[in-house]
């Protein structure tokens, strides 16, 4: 999504009994935002706080193959597909070492230890979304209010074919792809395209 139908959203859930917001943002430009006759409040600072953040990191997102990864992270609940996934990986001679977790609180827990050693590198992560404990939509707010936009690439990885799931993942700027279960051969042949270093 651009910054300006992000804001849009952002600023629906903030003030959902008031459409005086949402009109005035349809028919102004971004930098209008800042002469709006609105009362300033906590909340609403943090709403525009967001939208720049989204902005900046917009700015600074490097393009696909010019990626590092230092690892691939599985999140999901099914061991069948974590094991199909890891073959797939160990046969198209990807490079990178893999770690995986049952649900979503596992992969947090290890967030802090599994860091990516630089600026310029980041972990791939292929998430599930229906998991048990804390699933895949907990995570992403999580990374997202954490501010760890910044260290991971995330494909979905999931069983649900529902437009509105696609559409929810693609609110969050890190997300790079929704991959419908099952993994097959073509899903990690268009990882290694998109991301050479996979096999560097």
């Amino acid at each position: 999504l651009g910054v300006k139908h992000y804001l849009v959203e952002e600023l629906e859930v903030f003030s959902k009994k008031d459409s005086q917001m949402y009109d005035l943002l349809e028919n102004s430009t971004l930098d209008g935002i800042w002469y709006w006759d609105l009362e300033a409040s906590e909340e609403f600072d943090a709403v525009i706080s967001k939208v720049i953040r989204r902005a900046e990191l917009i700015d600074r997102e490097p393009e696909g193959p010019n990626v590092t990864f230092e690892r691939i992270m599985l999140v999901d609940d099914d061991p069948i597909v974590v094991m199909l996934a890891q073959k797939l990986i160990e046969r198209a001679n990807i490079t990178v070492p893999v770690s995986n977790y049952l649900n979503g609180k596992e992969f947090i827990d290890a967030l802090k230890e599994n860091e990516p050693s630089s600026p310029d590198a980041k972990n791939l992560v292929l998430l599930d979304l229906n998991m048990p404990v804390m699933n895949g939509w907990e995570v992403l707010e999580y990374l997202s209010r954490e501010g760890y936009e910044e260290s991971f690439v995330i494909n979905i990885l999931t069983s649900s074919i529902s437009n509105q799931d696609r559409a929810r993942s693609e609110k969050y700027l890190f997300v790079k792809g929704y991959l419908e279960k099952p993994m097959n051969v073509e899903m990690v042949d268009e990882l290694i395209r998109r991301y050479p270093s996979l096999k560097a």
